[in-house]
């Protein structure tokens, strides 16, 4: 069964055909969970990953007292300016393969069999001008995997650097993903989460949130590529859902809004009704995604 959370909270689906919108080269690859892992920290990404400092702040006497503290949003804004001083150009020059690897192994080494065959818990995707970092919280504890995520931009000689989860918390494996691509010349950093509670059964769920560089001010803003109940919003969420039957589990995927860095035309949701699955596809509005 855990193996089948563990798939299901990664599994992608391949439909449709590539939308015809400005879109940048980056590879994919090195966007994705569940690609293969490259099996080596280097000496160089190491010494990179060590550049970036840790999230650390003094905890209060109870969760809730953590997330909405004073001492916390400042030591936030903090660790803000900190990553834009720290993120210099040896760590954008690693791939985030290679970076992954090291948050693995910590040291210079393979991985082992074991860690190559694990999902692991990638915390940096992007490319050599936009990233991805995602680190644990060390005082808000509601799961395993409290984590805050922040966008990291290169531009003008600088980095800048934006807040965009702020203490998610899952046990879904691997929890936070990433995918870069571009819409009328501007960053695309579409965030995916998992998530799962610790209930018996669990509590399953997807959500797409979506982000552009700001072309001015370089931090990541919401872009609102969704319309929901005649409203726009950056964020799309879908169920998720453990199967017994075998073929609705073969049946069932993800909805998939991206491919090799462009949007797609549509993208398909499946819910589970009575035992069997239903689709709803949204089609893309030249501006936005809508329910056909």
């Amino acid at each position: 069964m855990k193996n089948r959370i563990r798939i299901l909270c990664v599994i992608v689906v391949s439909t449709g055909f590539a939308l015809a919108l400005p879109c940048r080269d980056t590879n994919s690859a090195a966007l994705r969970r569940g690609q293969a892992r490259q099996a080596t920290c280097s000496k160089e990404a190491l010494a990179a990953l060590n550049m970036i400092p840790k999230l650390n702040y003094n905890c209060g006497e109870n969760d809730e007292d953590d997330l909405k503290s004073a001492k916390r949003r400042a030591a936030l804004r903090a660790y803000l300016r900190k990553l834009e001083s720290s993120a210099r150009a040896s760590w954008w020059a690693a791939s985030v393969d290679d970076l992954n690897a090291c948050l693995i192994t910590n040291e210079v080494r393979e991985l082992t069999e074991s860690e190559r065959r694990e999902p692991g818990y990638t915390e940096v995707y992007g490319d050599q001008s936009a990233r991805l970092l995602v680190v644990r919280d060390p005082c808000v504890k509601y799961s395993y995997m409290t984590r805050n995520a922040f966008v990291l931009q290169r531009a003008v000689g600088r980095v800048y650097a934006t807040q965009v989860l702020d203490a998610f918390y899952t046990r879904a494996d691997p929890g936070v993903r990433a995918e870069l691509g571009a819409l009328n010349g501007e960053t695309l950093i579409i965030v995916k989460t998992d998530f799962a509670d610790g209930f018996s059964p669990p509590t399953l769920s997807g959500t797409y949130s979506v982000y552009v560089i700001d072309p001015r001010s370089h931090h990541a803003v919401p872009k609102k590529l969704f319309m929901e109940q005649g409203n726009l919003t950056n964020q799309f969420e879908y169920a998720q859902y453990l199967f017994e039957d075998e073929q609705l589990y073969k049946q069932w995927s993800a909805p998939e809004l991206m491919r090799n860095g462009r949007l797609l035309p549509e993208f398909y949701v499946y819910s589970l009704n009575e035992n069997k699955l239903t689709r709803d596809t949204y089609v893309w509005k030249h501006k936005y995604y809508a329910l056909q």
